[in-house]
C-alpha cells in the first residue's frame, strides 16, 4: 500500500494525469484480499474496488477482525464490487484439481476451504455496517472456477460500474 501511494500513484500522475483522479482498483486472489484490506484501512486509496474471489481465509481470517475492529469508526466512502466463480467451494476446489498429479503445487491441501461461504460472510458483515457512504454489489459467476473468473468478474464489475444505461449494469 506504500508503494501505491507513495510512489506508483505519483509516478501516474506525473505521466498520465486523467489517470489518477478516478481509481479502480482490482485484485482476485490474494490480489482480492489485498484490495479488501485497503478498504478497510486506507479505503480513499480507490474510488471503486472490484474484489475477485478474495483469500479471506489467509491467516486464520484475520480480515474479518479487522473489519470488526473499524466498523464502528470509519466510514469506507467506495463502491465495492465483489465476485466469486460459483465452484469456488470445497467441493469445487477438489473437482478442479482432480486432473492434477499428487504433489502439484495447485492440488488443494486437505483443509476445508469454502471461498464463496468466506465472501458471502464478509460483503453481509461489510453490510452490516449500514454505512451509507458504502455501495456493496456481490456475484456469483455459475460453473467458474477460481482460475477460470477472473476476467468474468471484472466485465462484470467494470459494466456495473461505468455503463450509462440500467439493462449494461446489471449484473
Amino acid at each position: 500500500m506504500e508503494f501505491v501511494s507513495s510512489e506508483l500513484r505519483p509516478w501516474l500522475a506525473g505521466r498520465f494525469p486523467n489517470a489518477v483522479g478516478d481509481a479502480t482498483y482490482f485484485g482476485h486472489s490474494l490480489g482480492g484480499l489485498f484490495g479488501a484490506y485497503t478498504l478497510l484501512t486506507a479505503s480513499s486509496t480507490f474510488d471503486r474496488y472490484i474484489v475477485s474471489s478474495p483469500s479471506l481465509w489467509w491467516d486464520g481470517e484475520v480480515i474479518f477482525d479487522i473489519e470488526r475492529e473499524r466498523a464502528d469508526t470509519d466510514r469506507l466512502r467506495s463502491e465495492v464490487f465483489f465476485g466469486i466463480g460459483s465452484l469456488e467451494t470445497d467441493a469445487g476446489r477438489r473437482r478442479e484439481a482432480l486432473n492434477l498429479a499428487e504433489g502439484h503445487p495447485a492440488k488443494p491441501p486437505p483443509v476445508h476451504l469454502d471461498m464463496v461461504d468466506d465472501i458471502r460472510r464478509f460483503a453481509a458483515q461489510l453490510a452490516a455496517r449500514s454505512d451509507p457512504t458504502l455501495q456493496i454489489s456481490r456475484v456469483e459467476i455459475v460453473d467458474e472456477f477460481h482460475a477460470t473468473v477472473p476476467g468474468v468478474v471484472l466485465n462484470r464489475a467494470l459494466r456495473s460500474f461505468y455503463s450509462t444505461t440500467e439493462e449494461d449494469r446489471e449484473i
